[in-house]
């Protein structure tokens, strides 16, 4: 993680290191829920693990409440590993279980405490964890502009964060984007990354609990992610919270938290959401990952697109058959687009400029084809839409 020592010494901003260590702490009544749904009967892990452990907020919670219930879950508890990159962070965790643990009578229970990246740490322990309770960061590996990198360190830092991001590809797969869909060249979301190391780790017979951005089970850049977690983790629930909870302190993002077992396929998992009208309902898992979960439709919304999903074929079913000819995609990135401006070229759309049947009368920016390849679909006819990128940004 060289990128973020870089960064530490050259941004203007307080944050930065929060920012790219996606350091934002999960609420304690999400880490109760959790801890509830991960307590079932029967289940005495030996080994607990929180990869991503920061103040240890996570398995404190679950102590408290196997505890509290009186459960069977602590009787072969040996071994809990906590790690992380912040060592003050991790000073906090250890000092607070091993309190916990003490006081609960489990000084026999072993704390092994480490200040490390995780996802150079995890192929460490692969297989052996029997309960991972984690929140993993949710960062994209992407160079910003708002991250106020000095000039003189601004090419190191994209280097070095290029470099970080394409070791994270090669050890997992599936933090990647789909071909195609990453966003301005960037691949790699350390939250598919966080969600599949923890499944790596997993043994035989263990259950994780995690909480990650609802993004990342909705969008299409991540299939690849969603066809591997849904291979190594048999999820048994998972609970939506919008955005407009507002549940982390500077965080506007909806967000999951995922219960299962480790070394399974999902086959079907409860899904309950706590938008407004809230739902519950039981989804089938897609193995191949391509088809989105449906987070944001109740009960009645999906029975319909049940149906017509068995009687019309999808969208895509329009590029796949060459009789209809059409391609479905961006026609053009817009990372930086106004860098390719000139007084000639091609009209420039932005999306705020189309309006239901029509477009909104404007003189549209330039694209020079001296600065910018010009896709050749600028020739064909084409159907044109506003998509919305999140739920609260409703226009």
């Amino acid at each position: 993680m060289n990128h973020v020592l870089i960064a530490s010494q050259s941004s203007s901003r307080q944050d930065i290191t929060q920012r790219l260590t996606g350091q934002f702490y999960t609420p304690p009544d999400i880490c109760n829920e959790v801890a509830r749904q991960i307590t079932v009967d029967g289940f005495q892990p030996r080994i607990v693990a929180d990869p991503f452990c920061g103040d240890g907020r996570f398995i404190l919670a679950w102590l408290e409440y196997v505890h509290a219930n009186k459960s069977i879950a602590l009787r072969s508890l040996e071994q809990i590993l906590l790690w992380d990159c912040d060592s003050n962070a991790l000073c906090i965790a250890e000092q607070s279980i091993a309190g916990a643990l003490q006081r609960l009578g489990l000084e026999r229970c072993r704390i092994d405490a480490r200040v490390c990246d995780t996802f150079r740490m995890f192929q460490e322990a692969a297989n052996s964890i029997d309960l991972v309770l984690t929140n993993p960061p949710w960062e994209l590996l992407k160079a910003d502009s708002r991250d106020s990198i000095s000039v003189e360190s601004l090419g190191h830092y994209k280097t070095t964060l290029k470099y970080y991001s394409n070791q994270l590809k090669h050890l997992l797969p599936g933090a990647a984007s789909h071909t195609q869909k990453s966003m301005g060249g960037a691949s790699v979301n350390l939250a598919r990354a966080g969600a599949i190391a923890c499944a790596m780790l997993l043994s035989e017979r263990s259950s994780i609990g995690v909480v990650l951005p609802a993004s990342i089970f909705a969008d299409q850049a991540s299939a690849p992610f969603r066809r591997e977690f849904f291979s190594r983790i048999g999820v048994r629930k998972m609970q939506y919270f919008p955005a407009e909870l507002r549940a982390f302190d500077g965080v506007d993002q909806p967000f999951l938290t995922v219960t299962g077992h480790g070394c399974k396929e999902t086959q079907q998992f409860s899904l309950e959401t706590f938008a407004v009208p809230s739902s519950a309902r039981v989804i089938s898992a897609d193995l191949s990952g391509i088809r989105p979960v449906p987070l944001l439709i109740n009960n009645s919304q999906a029975e319909i697109l049940d149906t017509l999903g068995k009687v019309h074929s999808p969208l895509r079913m329009l590029e796949l058959d060459m009789r209809f000819g059409l391609w479905l995609g961006r026609e053009l990135d817009e990372t930086r687009i106004a860098e390719s401006f000139g007084d000639q070229g091609v009209p420039f759309l932005k999306g705020r400029q189309v309006d239901r049947f029509s477009i909104r009368q404007h003189t549209p920016p330039l694209v020079s084809p001296e600065k910018r390849e010009i896709p050749a679909s600028t020739h064909e006819e084409r159907l044109v839409w506003r998509d919305v990128a999140r739920p609260n940004q409703k226009r």
